[in-house]
C-alpha cells in the first residue's frame, strides 16, 4: 500500500507568490525519484540535493519508487525554494517521523548537500503569499529571517539545518534556536517602520534655479513626468536627486510592495532588513540593455529598472546617450503603469508606476542655448543629438524645463526652502487632488484619462478652453500635449488651493511645457 504526504510551499510568479502543495507518494517498485508538475531546471535538480540532504540527517530512502507532484500541475514552478518542502514530505511519506503541523506551516528554503538551509530569492513576497493563504507559521533559513519577519501577523521560524525543521514539525521543539527569539525582539525594536529615510539631496542645497524648483514641486504634487535640459553643470542631476525628498512618504502598503520588489531584484534577500518609507530612486547607466530596463531573464523574470522604480523615480541622466530602442520601450509602461513579460509557457505582469525624469544637454558639446559660452556643434549635429529622443516619448513628458547655470550673486546668499517645507505643500496638494478624484478611483492628476479629464474640464472657463484648443489647431500643441497641459494646470491649482484652474494656472502649465508658450493665450 502506498503512502501520500503533502507539504506546502510557495513558488514565485512576477512579484507575487503562488501556493504549491508538494505531494509525495512512496510505493513498491524500482528505486527512482520522479518529479512532476512542470518544474524548471533548478527544481529538477532538487532531487539530488534532497537525496543528499536527507542522507545527511541519517534517513535512508530505501528501495522504493517515489513520485513527487507539485500541485497545481498546470502552473510552471521555478526556483529552489521548494527544496525544503520536498525533503520533509519525502521523509514523512516513509513514516520516519509522526506528522504534525504539515498543513499549518509553509516551508521555503533551499537545501545544501549537507542538509543546511540556504537563502532564496524573493523570500518577502513568498512569506506574504503564505500569510494570505492561511499559514500560521513559515519555516525559512536563518539568513532569510530578517526580510521574512518584515511581514506582520505571521510567525517566522528560522532554521539552520534540516534536523531543526524536523524537530519543529514533529513537536519536539517550538523554536529553531533559543537565541533567535532575542534577535527577533531586537530586530523589531530597531526596525524604523514609521520613519522616513533622509532625502538624497535636500532642496536647500540647490541655489538659484527657481523655475526648475517650481517644476520639481509641480511634478511631485501631480505625479508628472519631467524633462530637464540645459548646459553641463547647471544642476540637472541635483534637481532630479532632490525629487524623492519632496514626494509624499510611501504608505505601509506601498512600502511593503516596494520591499517585495527589492527582495526579488536583490542578489541576496538577506540584505533587505527594514521597510523604507522614502520613494525609490533608480538611475541606470546609459549603457543599460532593454531586458535590464523592462525586466526579463530566466523562468522567473527579474524586475528591471522600471519595476524597481515602482512608486518612485526613474532618472535617465544623459538621456540622448541611451539606445533609442531602450528609450522607446518606456512609452507603453508610462501609459499602462505595468509591463507584461511573455514566455512560451508563462507570462508575468510586473508593476511599473514610476515618475520618469529625463536630463539632457541640448547638443553634444552642451552649450547650444548658453549665453556664456559658444556652442561648437553644427546645426546638423544639434538636430541629430536631440532627435534621439523620439517625439512620442517627449509627448508623454508633462513638464519640460530648460535649466541654466545660476549666476553668482545675491541669489546664492538668500535662504532657500528645505525639502520638508516643500513636501508639506506637495502632500496638501495631493490630498486635494485625491479628494476630487476619489469618485473616479484615482489619486493624482497624472493618472487622469481622457474621459475623466473632459468631465473635470467642463468646470473650467469656456473661453480659456477655446484658447487652448486653438493652440492645437495651429499645431503648437498635439492633442496629447493639450491633455498634459490641462493635467499640470489642475496640479498648479491644487498647489494654489484653488478649486478650478484659472488663467494663471493654465499659463504656468504652458510655461512648464514650453517656455514662451504662455504668451500665446
Amino acid at each position: 500500500m502506498s503512502t501520500v504526504v503533502a507539504t506546502r510551499s510557495i513558488s514565485l510568479s512576477g512579484i507575487s507568490g503562488i501556493p504549491v502543495v508538494v505531494e509525495t507518494q512512496v510505493s513498491a517498485g524500482l528505486p527512482a525519484i520522479t518529479l512532476v508538475g512542470l518544474p524548471d531546471a533548478s527544481l529538477r535538480e532538487s532531487k539530488e540535493r534532497v537525496r543528499a540532504a536527507v542522507s545527511s540527517c541519517g534517513f535512508s530512502l530505501g528501495n522504493h519508487r517515489i513520485t513527487i507532484n507539485l500541485f497545481p500541475a498546470e502552473i510552471p514552478k521555478s526556483g529552489s525554494g521548494l527544496d525544503l518542502a520536498i525533503a520533509v514530505s519525502l521523509i514523512w511519506a516513509q513514516g520516519k517521523l509522526p506528522a504534525q503541523n504539515l498543513n499549518t506551516h509553509f516551508l521555503i528554503a533551499e537545501l545544501g548537500l549537507d542538509g543546511k538551509l540556504h537563502s532564496v530569492r524573493g523570500i518577502l513576497p513568498a512569506v506574504l503569499a503564505a500569510k494570505k493563504n492561511g499559514a500560521q507559521a513559515v519555516i525559512v533559513s536563518f539568513e532569510d529571517f530578517a526580510p521574512a519577519s518584515l511581514v506582520p501577523g505571521i510567525e517566522i521560524l528560522p532554521c539552520r539545518h534540516l534536523r531543526e525543521v524536523l524537530a519543529i514539525l514533529s513537536g519536539k521543539n517550538t523554536c529553531a534556536l533559543p537565541e533567535l527569539q532575542l534577535r527577533e525582539e531586537r530586530h523589531y525594536e530597531e526596525r524604523p517602520e514609521t520613519q522616513q529615510e533622509p532625502a538624497i539631496i535636500d532642496l536647500s542645497e540647490i541655489h538659484g534655479q527657481q523655475l526648475a524648483k517650481r517644476a520639481l514641486e509641480v511634478a511631485a504634487a501631480g505625479g508628472h513626468n519631467l524633462f530637464l535640459y540645459g548646459t553641463p553643470g547647471s544642476g540637472k542631476t541635483m534637481l532630479a536627486k532632490a525629487l524623492p525628498g519632496i514626494l509624499p512618504p510611501l504608505t505601509s502598503e506601498q512600502a511593503l510592495e516596494c520591499a517585495c520588489i527589492d527582495s526579488i531584484a536583490l542578489d541576496r534577500s538577506a540584505d533587505l532588513i527594514k521597510i523604507k518609507r522614502t520613494r525609490p530612486f533608480i538611475a541606470p547607466h546609459h549603457g543599460i540593455t532593454l531586458p535590464a530596463l523592462i525586466g526579463g531573464g530566466g523562468p522567473l523574470p527579474i524586475p528591471g529598472a522600471i519595476t524597481q522604480a515602482h512608486q518612485g523615480v526613474l532618472f535617465l541622466d544623459e538621456a540622448p546617450e541611451f539606445a533609442p530602442r531602450v528609450l522607446d520601450a518606456l512609452r507603453e509602461p508610462l501609459e499602462s503603469k505595468q509591463v507584461a513579460i511573455r514566455r512560451l509557457r508563462s507570462s508575468s505582469v510586473l508593476p511599473a508606476d514610476f515618475q520618469l525624469v529625463l536630463a539632457a544637454n541640448p547638443c553634444p558639446c552642451g552649450y547650444a542655448y548658453s549665453t556664456k559660452r559658444r556652442c561648437t556643434c553644427s546645426s546638423l549635429s544639434q538636430r541629430r543629438y536631440l532627435q534621439r529622443l523620439s517625439g512620442p516619448l517627449l509627448d508623454r513628458i508633462d513638464i519640460q524645463v530648460q535649466v541654466e547655470t545660476p549666476i553668482l550673486g545675491s541669489s546664492l546668499d538668500k535662504p532657500t526652502e528645505t525639502s520638508k517645507e516643500v513636501q508639506k505643500r506637495v502632500c496638501q496638494a495631493r490630498d486635494r487632488a485625491q479628494y476630487r478624484l476619489s469618485e473616479f478611483g484615482l489619486s493624482t492628476n497624472a493618472q487622469l484619462d481622457g474621459k475623466t479629464l473632459s468631465a473635470l474640464n467642463s468646470r473650467m472657463d469656456s473661453q480659456l478652453l477655446y484658447q487652448l484648443r486653438n493652440l492645437v489647431n495651429r499645431g503648437v500643441l498635439t492633442m496629447r500635449g493639450l491633455d498634459r497641459v490641462l493635467k499640470v494646470a489642475w496640479t498648479v491649482a491644487d498647489l494654489a488651493d484653488q478649486e478650478i484652474p484659472d488663467s494663471e494656472s493654465v499659463k504656468t502649465a504652458l510655461m512648464l511645457r514650453q517656455q514662451g508658450l504662455e504668451n500665446d493665450i
